[in-house]
C-alpha cells in the first residue's frame, strides 16, 4: 500500500540508495555460479524451492514464488527464466505473463511491443485483472498507442480494488490528457488522484526522478564496458540529482 510522506531527509535517502548501489555491485561480482542475496533470509527460501522444483518441475505455484523472490532480489535474469518456464508449462497462467512483462520492463531498452504481446495474452486469459489492464495501458502509452492506452487505463480505474492501481491509472490518464492538450480532463484526473492520495505531488516527483535516473537492467552487467555505470558513478549521479531537488 502507498505510505504517507516519508520524513527522511534527502541526504538520508541518498545514503540508502548508495547502500543499494553497493549491494548491487557485490551481487553482480559474485563468483560464477554463486548467488549473493541482498536479503539473506531469502537464501533459504530459494534453496528450498529449487530443491522442490527439481522433484516437481511442473509446480507452477512454486515457480511463480521462486521467480518473485528473484525479482525482489533484483536477480532479473533468474526471475525471467522462472516466469518463462511458467508460461511454457501453463500457457493459460495470466500471472506468468504479467510478471514476465514486469521483468522485461526493467531492461535498458525495453521491447514494449513484446511486453504488449505478453500483456494482451494475460488480458485474454484474465480480462478482469486490474494489474494487467494497468500495465497494458502503460505499455501502450510507451508505444505511442494512446487511444488504446486511454481505454486500458479507464478499464483499470473501473476494475481497481487497490489504491495503488487506482492512483497509477489516474496519473497515467492525466499524462495522456496533458499530451493531447486537454487540460480540463488532465486537471480532473489530477484532482481525482489527489483525492486518493493527498501527497500525490511526491509520487509525481519520484516518477520523474526514476525517469531521469533509470535503474540498471540485469544483475551482473555492471562494469567498465562503456555502457553500464559502476556503483560509484551511479551513486555520484544520484547524489547530484537529489541535491538539485533539495535546492
Amino acid at each position: 500500500m502507498i505510505k504517507r510522506k516519508d520524513k527522511t531527509s534527502v541526504r538520508g535517502v541518498f545514503a540508502c540508495l548508495l547502500v543499494i548501489c553497493i549491494n548491487t555491485f557485490f551481487v553482480g561480482c559474485a563468483s560464477k555460479g554463486e548467488r549473493v542475496f541482498i536479503d539473506t533470509s531469502v537464501k533459504e527460501k530459494v534453496k528450498f524451492l529449487t530443491c522442490h522444483l527439481k522433484k516437481n518441475p511442473d509446480d507452477v505455484f512454486s515457480r511463480l514464488s521462486l521467480g518473485r523472490l528473484f525479482f525482489k532480489e533484483e536477480m532479473l535474469v533468474a526471475a525471467k527464466d522462472q516466469f518463462e518456464r511458467v508460461i511454457a508449462i501453463a500457457p493459460g497462467n495470466a500471472e506468468g505473463y504479467l510478471l514476465l512483462s514486469r521483468v522485461l520492463y526493467r531492461a535498458i531498452e525495453p521491447d514494449y511491443s513484446h511486453i504488449i504481446v505478453l500483456l494482451e495474452k494475460a488480458r485474454a486469459v484474465s480480462p478482469e485483472d486490474e494489474a494487467v489492464r494497468l500495465n497494458l495501458g502503460l505499455a501502450y502509452d510507451k508505444e505511442g498507442r494512446w487511444q488504446e492506452a486511454e481505454a486500458a487505463l479507464k478499464k483499470a480505474v473501473s476494475l481497481a480494488s487497490r489504491v495503488e492501481t487506482l492512483l497509477s491509472a489516474r496519473l497515467g490518464l492525466m499524462v495522456i490528457y496533458k499530451r493531447q492538450g486537454n487540460q480540463q480532463a488532465a486537471a480532473a484526473e489530477y484532482e481525482a488522484a489527489r483525492g486518493i492520495y493527498p501527497d500525490v505531488e511526491d509520487v509525481i516527483q519520484r516518477v520523474e526522478v526514476n525517469r531521469i535516473v533509470p535503474s540498471p537492467a540485469y544483475q551482473g552487467t555492471l562494469g567498465r564496458d562503456g555502457i553500464h555505470d559502476l556503483p560509484e558513478d551511479r551513486a555520484a549521479r544520484l547524489e547530484k540529482k537529489f541535491l538539485e531537488l533539495e535546492e
